[in-house]
């Protein structure tokens, strides 16, 4: 039997039973990583052809994250990092900005209930990606006026948790005059 390497291509004879339409063996036993890499077996005329890549079959392989928070600028405050390297992601979703609005329309009147509300719409998105807020990166806040300052920050450590991306909060007109917030992200996998 010939030995599997990645990224290569194997010829082989027909057999009386026929060829094989695909296959998955385990990357572990051929290059002693815990991935996978995909045979693909093609029927050709005088036998068989199989296709092998090292592409991971696992569509979210771990990412690191390496927070830096250089010791010659100002310490952080409020739950996020001064900047945040990404390393060995393979996906990248870039989350428009999220507002405080219901499916059917409805805005909260207060800050804190229209800042839950925005946090929801983009933890739906971050779902609807097969992700978490654990794969946010960087995270950009508008908000209609200072005063709401404060209570973002709360808003935000209490859905982020320990998890502290990049952020950058904008001070600025909103779109929509009943909005007193929107929160765009970048999220990696």
């Amino acid at each position: 039997m010939q030995r599997l390497v990645a990224n290569s291509i194997l010829r082989g004879t027909k057999n009386g039973r026929g060829c094989k339409t695909a296959a998955f063996f385990p990357y572990e036993q051929l290059f002693h990583v815990k991935a996978r890499i995909l045979v693909v077996f093609l029927c050709t005329a005088g036998g068989w052809l199989a296709v092998v890549t090292d592409t991971p079959l696992d569509p979210d392989p771990i990412m690191n994250l390496n927070t830096i928070n250089a010791s010659t600028a100002p310490e952080p405050s409020g739950g996020y990092s001064q900047a945040l390297e990404v390393r060995d992601a393979r996906r990248l979703l870039f989350i428009s900005g999220q507002i405080p609005e219901t499916r059917t329309g409805e805005v909260p009147n207060d800050f804190q209930s229209q800042a839950d509300l925005a946090w929801v719409n983009v933890c739906s998105q971050l779902e609807a990606a097969n992700m978490t807020v654990a794969n946010l990166v960087k995270v950009t806040t508008f908000l209609a006026s200072r005063e709401y300052a404060v209570q973002n920050r709360e808003v935000r450590q209490a859905v982020l948790g320990d998890h502290a991306p990049a952020f950058t909060a904008i001070i600025t007109g909103i779109f929509d005059e009943r909005w007193l917030l929107e929160i765009e992200a970048v999220a990696a996998a």
